[in-house]
């Protein structure tokens, strides 16, 4: 488990950059904080810690967050990821998910 942690903090970082890189670039403003159900959700693992629940709770929180993620970049129009529709996407997802190929814009 430290050793995916450690993972998804580097991966993170550098997607948070990436992302707010991109934001810029198109002049989109992103939320400043969790919002509730992502509060929820990270009440309920937190609620966990300690236990033997704790790591499963926590890698099913994951899966489920980075699985809508992804869904939401394979659903967006090209329209919607203008002006750089097929390297946004390419990007987005090679952050989200390294080694997944980018779904054809």
């Amino acid at each position: 488990m430290k050793h995916v942690g450690a993972v998804l903090v580097r991966d993170h970082t550098k997607l948070d950059a990436d992302v707010k890189t991109l934001a810029g670039r198109l002049n989109v403003t992103l939320p400043a904080s969790p919002s509730a159900e992502q509060k929820k959700e990270l009440a309920a693992v937190q609620a966990k810690d300690g236990s033997s629940a704790y790591d499963a709770a926590w890698l099913t929180t994951q899966d489920a967050a980075h699985r809508k993620t992804l869904a939401l970049i394979d659903h967006e129009s090209p329209a919607d990821l203008t002006p750089c529709p097929s390297q946004c996407r390419r990007a987005l997802t090679e952050a989200s998910c390294p080694g997944r190929p980018a779904t054809a814009a």
